[in-house]
């Protein structure tokens, strides 16, 4: 086998699991936390979007600037911008 076909941890096994790691290391969380991912993806993926926002309509018409601050206080807060049925 080459080098990099053993596990990263234990280095006894083959490392065939995610990670690097063979299946015991890999089956251990504690062992699995110390190791980062692989996966080009996985630091590519977007932030989990906010829950749902107020339940009250924005006040104004798209646009205006009471709209605008509006939406600057519900970005400040982290909440979502958009209720469950509004949108951009």
């Amino acid at each position: 086998m080459s080098k990099g076909a053993y596990c990263r941890h234990c280095g006894r096994k083959a490392g065939r699991w995610k990670r690097g790691l063979c299946g015991r290391c890999y089956n251990d969380t504690a062992v699995r936390a110390r190791y980062p991912s692989r996966n080009v993806w996985a630091a590519a993926r977007p932030a989990p979007r906010p829950g749902p926002g107020d339940a009250a309509p924005l006040p104004g018409l798209p646009g205006s600037p009471e709209r605008r601050d509006a939406l600057a206080d519900r970005a400040a807060r982290g909440v979502s911008l958009f209720g469950k049925q509004g949108g951009p």
